[in-house]
């Protein structure tokens, strides 16, 4: 017989229903059960419950059922093919579970319950509460999500939320509040629902920075842009050299605070179109490593590294940020995949991409003479030009 102890509400749900182990070749005997979230999921041969439990009109099968602690009702999912070689017991949608304050809509004004045959149609015993509560929605944060003639009456509630977590910051994307950057703190300092990572990877500013550091020396800084055969082969490289004097300081501190963006500019016109913006957030955790890299001692004396080998937020895979003197400052930065924000080719010039965080910009100004090659399939030019 089953029996479900909820251990937040520390109450004992007595289900009345038969548990049989599954001897399919696929399941676990030592498993009779499997618990998701508020869900209880089990076998049940008919002929122990003595009931036509799947309505096919005959007692002898063996069925799924499910068991739901929030609203204390059992469900009858269907009937298991005792010849089959997957495991019924399976839960397909992996998740984490915890407990939260919220509420459930219970009938207003209040109908106290003991049983669920105290309460209409719709609605049952809540042992919580001891309150007739609709079956529907599953929770609630006040009034205003609840049907008229009930409120929103404050509980525990168990939550599920799926485990995906595509920025591999350790928060669950459904909770994420900028789930394509590790953020693993969620701050939002503008209570805009988006996290402040979000907020740092906002496009690049509509027209180029002024004032940023180029290379003191002709040919120096090439720009790559190969479309691949599908969006996952695309390949974006800029590789910056020779660069004007750059203090270690003025990469400000990557692996905490200081995020970058990749912005490319048309200067076609009068007034300069953005054609690419790319971020690359400050922080985080890339395949379960920091993605930046304090290089030197002290950390950053020597630049900062960053590795990302899963392509997200914007496809950026590496970026080097070397300091130095004048001539001796570096920068490379490659991009992988579909995620990349890919600049349309054919380009037209004058093009300029900068290097946009930690208060500075560095960049490179590139004329049509520059391009070695100017396709659809392939893009590379090296600047800027001598003098």
């Amino acid at each position: 017989m089953l029996v479900v102890y909820d251990f937040v509400t520390d109450v004992v749900y007595e289900t009345g229903q038969s548990v049989t182990p599954c001897r399919i070749e696929a399941c676990d005997p030592r498993t009779p059960y499997r618990v998701n979230g508020g869900e209880v999921r089990f076998l049940t041969f008919e002929s122990e419950q003595n009931r036509d439990l799947d309505g096919n009109g005959t007692i002898g099968g063996l069925v799924l059922q499910s068991f739901d602690v929030c609203t204390g009702i059992t469900t009858v999912i269907g009937a298991v093919d005792p010849e089959s070689k997957s495991d019924p017991l399976e839960i397909i949608e992996q998740s984490q579970v915890f407990t939260t304050t919220a509420g459930r809509c219970a009938v207003d004004p209040p109908v106290a319950c003991t049983v669920a045959a105290d309460c209409a149609d719709g609605t049952f015993c809540n042992a919580a509460t001891g309150h007739c509560t609709v079956n529907s929605p599953g929770t609630c944060r006040s009034g205003d999500d609840c049907p008229s003639d009930t409120t929103c009456e404050p509980q525990q509630v168990t939550v599920g939320a799926s485990v995906s977590d595509r920025d591999d910051d350790g928060v669950a994307d459904t909770l994420d509040n900028c789930p394509d950057a590790p953020n693993p703190l969620q701050a939002d300092g503008d209570g805009d629902g988006a996290g402040d990572a979000c907020d740092a990877a906002t496009p690049c500013p509509a027209v180029p920075a002024t004032g940023c550091r180029a290379p003191i020396a002709p040919l120096k800084s090439t720009f790559l842009v190969k479309p691949g055969s599908t969006p996952a082969k695309n390949v974006l490289q800029w590789t910056w050299t020779k660069g004007a004097k750059t203090l270690p300081v003025t990469f400000g501190n990557p692996s905490n605070n200081d995020g970058y963006r990749l912005c490319i500019y048309d200067e076609t016109d009068t007034t300069p179109i953005l054609r690419s913006a790319s971020a690359i957030p400050a922080g985080g955790t890339c395949a379960g490593k920091p993605c930046w890299k304090g290089l030197g001692k002290p950390l950053g004396s020597k630049g900062y590294k960053y590795t990302n080998k899963t392509l997200l937020p914007s496809g950026i895979s590496s970026l080097l940020l070397k300091p130095g003197d004048a001539g001796k400052s570096k920068i490379v930065l490659t991009a992988k995949g579909a995620a990349i924000a890919m600049p349309a080719v054919p380009a037209t010039f004058p093009m300029r991409v900068q290097l946009i965080g930690a208060g500075g910009c560095w960049e490179s100004a590139y004329a049509a003479a520059d391009a070695a090659k100017n396709l659809a399939t392939q893009l590379k030019v090296k600047g800027p030009p001598a003098p």
